[in-house]
């Protein structure tokens, strides 16, 4: 009856699965022995959880302490033309490979093959965009206008700041011979109380595109305030802090303010680009006393103070513009490779989703067809093992041997420790009353969990491996290194599969998977209904 049930596996799709014929030889090698010496299935029980638990064991002793850092590497110190240009000589060798990996992809899907013939257009489109923005991206460093942005905490004066840097830029501008033109953004408050995190890094990155930067404040600043600074002092960004509304304050706290913000921001920054400014004229009321003993009040109007603001910015432009444009277009190469690598993601990923339904219709046959349950783990691993070893080649970071038997042993770790196993056959179970078989239950419910679950574990490694090349693809050497070598960050992985399994877990797509599995038994059993042992 095994061989019976795996007629629909060729010869030619074993033969070059070397991790494939090692464990389904070693499963099936079981099931016989099982047959002549049942007593030995507690013994290979343990051997079996054993080996998966040293695999992973060894694995995560071994990992290199480092974590996966998503985030913009920090630009070099020297940003000249030579490094735009070397940057984008990068982004567009990244769309040759991105084109000639399509084309492929579109040929394959012309010749009838798997990958859906009606994405070959949007692969076409993606191409025709990404090269338009090179286009656009190789002219960028050569402009005259500045983009700025004033950003800040709420109430702190920014739009103010904004209305009068708008009224009187033309002051600057009539000062440089080269006509430069500058724009004015007032951009949302940052770190408001309600703010998370993750809003605030958004914002941040919405700045890729911009010169110079006003961090207005009224004071002196915060924790989170200087984490933001320095934050966009390692992208290089031009920063001025901006210590609005001083007219406030009298002259002595006013210094005062000045110093502490000077103490906290110098180094890195320069004390010049550190300013005063009042971007709105207040009335003042004064009391004067008079020599007869009288008292006379009048109101005076304080006005607008920008000069200190307006000099950096000439200091600034006098460096010449090219400081302030060349680091922003670096910025926006970075930006513009993590969106190469994400449609080369894409495509990817469409290219994995027939080797994932392959494997995963394996692993449930294997579990189907195995009367011993215990040793369905052992070709589960032997698949998954086969499984990483394809989609590590698909996404240009392959996997040794040794590598693939620990990663399986990982992922197998993560399963029962999230208790993604017991979940699975829980929700199986109900599902299956819906149809009418009465035959192979047990097997159903232990086909359809490891189709189920290996569904699980390759959308998990397939969004892993995207984060690590979309890491890869803006990264420094150093870490190019770490995202092609053995260290994998656990928990980063187990987050993954733990959304994976909650995502595929709603929905119609269990029970979908459910229909298929019933009808791939049955025509393997050739339309008969037969009833499992009770010992299964």
């Amino acid at each position: 009856m095994v061989a019976k049930r795996w007629a629909s596996v060729t010869p030619n799709v074993l033969l070059k699965k070397p991790f494939l014929v090692g464990g389904l030889g070693l499963t099936l090698g079981v099931s016989f022995w099982d047959l002549a010496m049942p007593d030995s299935v507690d013994l290979l029980s343990v051997a079996t959880w054993g080996a998966i638990a040293l695999g992973a064991g060894a694995w995560w002793w071994s990992r290199q302490d480092v974590t996966l850092d998503l985030s913009s590497p920090p630009l070099p110190a020297v940003i000249d033309r030579t490094a735009v240009e070397s940057a984008l000589a990068k982004a567009n060798q990244s769309i040759e490979q991105f084109t000639t990996e399509a084309q492929t992809t579109a040929q394959a899907a012309s010749q009838g093959a798997s990958q859906d013939a009606s994405k070959v257009g949007n692969y076409e489109a993606a191409i025709a965009r990404l090269q338009q923005r090179y286009q656009e991206l190789t002219q960028a460093h050569n402009r005259r206008s500045l983009r700025c942005a004033v950003v800040g905490s709420k109430g702190v004066g920014k739009t103010a700041l904004v209305d009068q840097l708008s009224a009187c830029i033309w002051e600057i501008q009539n000062i440089d011979e080269s006509s430069i033109t500058l724009s004015f953004d007032d951009t949302a408050a940052l770190l408001t109380p309600d703010a998370s995190a993750s809003s605030s890094t958004t914002e941040l990155l919405e700045l890729q595109s911009t010169d110079l930067v006003f961090f207005v404040t009224e004071g002196d600043i915060t924790a989170s305030e200087l984490q933001v600074i320095h934050s966009l002092l390692d992208q290089r960004f031009e920063v001025v802090v901006v210590f609005n509304k001083h007219d406030r304050h009298l002259p002595e706290t006013r210094q005062t303010i000045l110093k502490q913000l000077q103490g906290r921001l110098c180094p890195p920054l320069d004390r010049a680009a550190i300013v005063s400014t009042s971007a709105i004229a207040t009335a003042i009321k004064v009391r004067q006393h008079q020599p007869d003993g009288t008292v006379q009040e009048r109101i005076d109007q304080n006005p607008v103070q920008l000069a200190a603001l307006t000099d950096r910015v000439q200091q600034l432009l006098n460096q010449g513009v090219e400081s302030l444009v060349l680091p922003t277009t670096l910025r926006q190469v970075h930006q513009f490779q993590r969106d190469i690598q994400h449609q080369w993601n894409h495509l990817r990923r469409d290219r994995a989703r027939p080797i994932l339904e392959k494997y995963q219709w394996i692993a449930a046959a294997t579990a189907f067809a195995n009367p011993l349950p215990t040793f369905d783990l052992v070709a589960t691993g032997a698949i998954n093992a086969q499984l990483l070893a394809d989609l590590g080649q698909l996404y240009n970071q392959p996997f040794s041997l040794s590598q693939a038997k620990v990663a399986t042993g990982t992922l197998a770790e993560l399963m029962v420790k999230l208790g993604l196993v017991e979940l699975t056959t829980q929700a199986v179970a109900p599902l299956l009353k819906t149809h009418t078989l009465t035959f192979a239950a047990g097997g159903a419910i232990q086909g359809i969990s490891a189709a189920y679950l290996t569904h699980v574990a390759s959308l998990s490694v397939i969004q892993y491996l995207e984060e690590r090349c979309v890491a890869q693809a803006v990264g420094s050497d150093r870490q190019t290194q770490v995202a092609t070598d053995a260290s994998w960050n656990l928990d980063r992985l187990g987050q993954i599969m733990q959304q994976v399994f909650q995502t595929y877990q709603r929905g119609d797509f269990l029970q979908t998977l459910v229909d298929q599995g019933i009808k791939r038994f049955t025509e393997r059993l050739g339309g008969k209904t037969r009833t499992v042992a009770a010992s299964r």
